[in-house]
């Protein structure tokens, strides 16, 4: 074909192309942005120096307290109700939706120990050092464990008890 319809056609497809390049830079933006806010929220300013014995009895308490753990459901999470809306409003982008949120995702994913070495400054200006060893040990003990299984379940009656 020649002449007006095959150039209607191919000027149809490079302007869906350049729809589908727009919106897919859109849907990055919206990513890295949400990220971005994820970050900021756990992220905390300071020149204070930090000894490396502080940070690693920050990070043992951390670790010990599980007081990370909360945040590894947030971005597949959000990935997945990212994908949901943009589903909704782009059917026909469907492969390079899931494709593209996948893929963001996943390298927002790989900054998951960013989170722990800002998690370790803070509690590190937070609590003192011999703190936070002792902390550590406690919830290393069978008592800690028991606190941290269920001392959210006695929260919650508390709170509905008051």
């Amino acid at each position: 074909m020649s002449g007006p319809e095959s150039a209607g056609g191919k000027s149809c497809r490079t302007r869906k192309r350049r729809d589908e390049s727009m919106f897919l830079k859109t849907v990055r933006n919206a990513v890295l942005a949400t990220a971005a806010c994820g970050l900021a929220a756990v992220s905390a300013a300071g020149a204070q120096e930090i000894s490396d014995s502080h940070l690693q009895a920050a990070r043992a308490a951390i670790s010990a307290i599980d007081a990370t753990d909360r945040y590894d459901g947030i971005l597949p999470d959000v990935a997945e109700a990212l994908k949901a809306r943009l589903l909704q409003n782009n059917p026909d982008l469907e492969n390079e939706i899931l494709m593209f949120v996948d893929e963001e995702a996943l390298a927002l994913a790989a900054r998951r120990g960013d989170l722990e070495a800002e998690a370790a400054e803070i509690y590190a200006r937070a609590l003192r050092e011999e703190d936070l060893r002792a902390i550590a040990e406690f919830y290393r003990t069978e008592a800690g464990q028991a606190l941290i299984r269920n001392g959210p379940i006695a929260a919650r009656e508390v709170t509905e008890a008051a």
